[in-house]
Formats: C-alpha cells, structure tokens, sequence
C-alpha cells in the first residue's frame, strides 16, 4: 500500500502493529471497522476542502478501539 501511494508508511506500521492484538476472527472487525471510519474522516476532510490528504490513523485507532473494548474490555466485567 506504501509503494502504491496508497497509504503513508506510519499508517501500514500502525495497523501491522494494532493486528497483533487481535484473532482472524476479529482481525476483519477491526478492517471493516477501520474503513468505515476512514470513510467518514474522508467525508469530513472532503467537507472542510483540505488540500492535504487524509489522515488515517484516527480511523485506525478507532477501529482498534472498538473491537478491543467489546472483545476484551467487556469479557473482562462479565
């Protein structure tokens, strides 16, 4: 995805590294999740008409966030 242009080298070593934490299972909860905040964070960057790119990483940390509270965080109260 760096090579590509795609993505910026932090992003795809930020979500190498929020991967680990997770089964496959919810490894595809947290990429569905990722893209639909990223999705939102785009609309919000195209609203404002910024000329620079799209910043992913809260769309990563977010993703992130949800599926390891309701996986872990939840399990951990019951």
């Amino acid at each position: 995805m760096w090579k590509l242009g795609v993505m910026g080298g932090g992003d795809i070593k930020l979500i190498s590294a929020l991967s680990v934490c997770f089964s496959w299972i919810e490894l595809g909860g947290f990429f569905f999740l990722m893209s639909v905040f990223g999705f939102f964070i785009a609309l919000l960057t195209l609203a404002f008409r910024s000329k620079r790119g799209v910043p992913y990483a809260p769309a990563i940390a977010l993703g992130h966030w949800v599926v390891f509270c309701d996986t872990y965080v939840k399990g951990f109260y019951e």
